[in-house]
């Protein structure tokens, strides 16, 4: 079946040419892949971004945001823990990132709260360790409540005060120094 003309010259059509073409394509991609060579390239884009000034920041923020909801490091979310917000009497589930002090010498915790369904548009509040509590969900656990809007949740939370938990207060606030 002629199709279209090109250059004053008939062309004929080809089914599946751009399936092989794809499939071919998948292929070559593959290869480059696992010859590490599509690793590489993924890791210089990544050092020239952060080289680039606003970008760099901007970057590494976004870059180990991801890397703490994938759960492949070890730096990022610490504990999932529950604040009051945003009135009293109301919990929020939130990611315990970081313990700090105040010049005065006054713990306070680091506590990133995702919003649902889409935790990377979350904020980060900056609480009173007395007012933070602590739980017994995983964090992979508490991601899913927070991606599924609450419907996927445990039958029980147990809670303690993130103050009693003193040891686990010290080892975060000593991975700070």
């Amino acid at each position: 079946e002629k199709v279209f003309a090109w250059g004053g010259r008939e062309a004929w059509t080809f089914p599946g040419l751009g399936l092989i073409a794809a499939v071919i394509l998948l292929y070559l991609t593959g290869i480059v892949v696992a010859l590490g060579l599509g690793i590489r390239t993924v890791r210089w884009v990544q050092g020239a971004a952060l080289r680039v000034p606003l970008i760099g920041t901007i970057y590494a923020a976004s870059k180990q945001l991801v890397e703490s909801f994938s759960g492949t490091r070890e730096t990022g979310f610490k504990r999932v823990v529950m604040v009051e917000y945003p009135r009293l009497g109301a919990w929020s589930i939130g990611f315990l990132t970081a313990i700090t002090t105040t010049d005065s010498g006054k713990q306070l915790a680091v506590v990133y709260i995702p919003t649902a369904p889409l935790p990377n548009s979350g904020w980060v509040a900056i609480v009173p360790v007395e007012q933070v509590m602590d739980t017994d969900m995983s964090v992979p656990a508490a991601m899913q409540m927070v991606f599924s809007g609450g419907i996927v949740s445990p039958q029980a939370i147990k809670t303690s005060r993130l103050e009693e938990a003193q040891e686990v207060v010290e080892e975060i606030a000593s991975q700070r120094q």
